[in-house]
């Protein structure tokens, strides 16, 4: 059998599940919040303070 995703030959379809579980892993099908890896959306922040210049 061959790996729709990669190409990779393996012998039978246990040995696809397993290798696709290993080298294709996607992950939780519905991730807690926070587990995505995406970055969360950007809350306001104030601005830095400015340093008073040199006289």
């Amino acid at each position: 059998m061959i790996c729709d995703i990669c190409g990779e030959e393996v012998d039978n379809s246990e040995a696809l599940a397993q290798h696709k579980e290993r080298m294709h892993a996607t992950g939780p099908e519905n991730p807690e919040p926070g587990e995505t890896g995406e970055l969360p959306e950007e809350q306001e922040v104030p601005e830095p303070a400015q340093r008073p210049g040199r006289m």
